[in-house]
């Protein structure tokens, strides 16, 4: 049976359809719009909507994504009320099956070479940067579906708005990386993975790197990093990538 458009939709498609022309009217001057100056209400909501709607995965708009591969979506819409942030470590400590708190990070925390977490360099770089992980970094393939199945050993943190994530398992590799926000202090977020790759047995450590913290894990047939940063919105930036797991 034919399905017939509402004017609404047939509006969405006919936006949707006519990217590719707007987006060959662009310049090299930076004046030019991907959107008419007479913009269509329904065709901008179209091109402005979220595309990811779940409170606990993630939320992220994809206005540009016909221009980027991999932003670093500055202002995401991450919840950061007093309550969400209570739910968000709540559910971390029960995560470690801890009682009272996260033990604080420990005072003489080895130094090293400031990392730039924040300047965007993206999960298939974060991967490269171990030599573990190196071999299959090239051939990460991105979708929200590695975030939905990953492990519970070194999980993704409760609550963190998903910015993208991606994964390998051609050719021997069982490779995952996630980019995320929560608006948890990150040095509480840096305590959580410490104490959780502790709690499952795993040899832990954890450098500062400038304003940033990795978390190293290793065991029971997994290699992880968690790479943790504060942003200039007050939120935290993870970026974790795993090697093995269930």
């Amino acid at each position: 049976m034919m399905r017939r458009f509402s004017p609404p939709a047939r509006s969405c498609v006919l936006a949707m359809l006519a990217l590719p022309v707007l987006l060959a009217g662009c310049d090299d001057s930076g004046e030019g719009a991907f959107l008419p100056s007479e913009r269509d209400p329904i065709a901008v909501q179209a091109v402005n909507d979220q595309i990811m709607t779940d409170p606990d995965l993630s939320a992220r708009n994809e206005a540009n994504a016909a221009l980027t591969t991999s932003t670093d979506h500055s202002i995401p819409p991450v919840v950061g009320t007093r309550e969400a942030i209570s739910s968000a470590q709540q559910e971390a400590l029960e995560l470690i099956k801890g009682t009272g708190a996260i033990p604080a990070l420990p005072d003489d925390i080895e130094e090293g070479e400031p990392l730039g977490v924040e300047a965007g360099i993206g999960l298939q770089g974060m991967a490269a940067l171990t030599p573990e992980f190196a071999p299959c970094a090239g051939g990460l393939g991105y979708t929200a579906r590695w975030a939905a199945e990953w492990p519970a050993i070194m999980p993704i943190y409760p609550r963190a708005n998903l910015r993208e994530s991606a994964g390998n398992t051609a050719g021997g590799c069982a490779l995952r990386s996630a980019s995320l926000l929560t608006p948890v202090a990150y040095k509480d977020v840096a305590a959580f993975y410490l104490e959780k790759a502790r709690t499952e047995g795993l040899r832990a450590s954890i450098r500062q790197l400038g304003p940033a913290y990795v978390v190293s894990a290793a065991g029971r047939g997994v290699e992880a990093r968690v790479y943790i940063a504060p942003t200039a919105y007050g939120q935290t930036r993870l970026d974790i990538v795993l090697q093995g797991g269930d």
